[in-house]
């Protein structure tokens, strides 16, 4: 959530100034690489939070199916 916060307060000033013209030519390439690593940092964040969740559901489900086979035996 505080990605896409920084996402907005970084994009919508960017894009203000590049309407107005105040962004100067040399200044453009480095606002998209800096968008751009932004952009990256926020994707980044989302596959690692998903990729944590897929990995504490899955032993989740393997300890619950390990405690209902022990249960079983018994």
């Amino acid at each position: 959530m505080s990605g896409r916060a920084i996402a907005v307060l970084f994009g919508l000033p960017a894009l203000y100034f590049l309407r107005k013209g105040w962004i100067t030519k040399p200044m453009k390439p480095r606002l998209l690489i800096y968008g751009g690593l932004l952009a990256f940092q926020v994707t980044a964040l989302h596959v690692c939070c998903a990729y944590v969740h897929n990995v504490c559901l899955f032993s989740m489900i393997v300890t619950t199916s390990d405690v209902l086979f022990e249960l079983k035996a018994v």
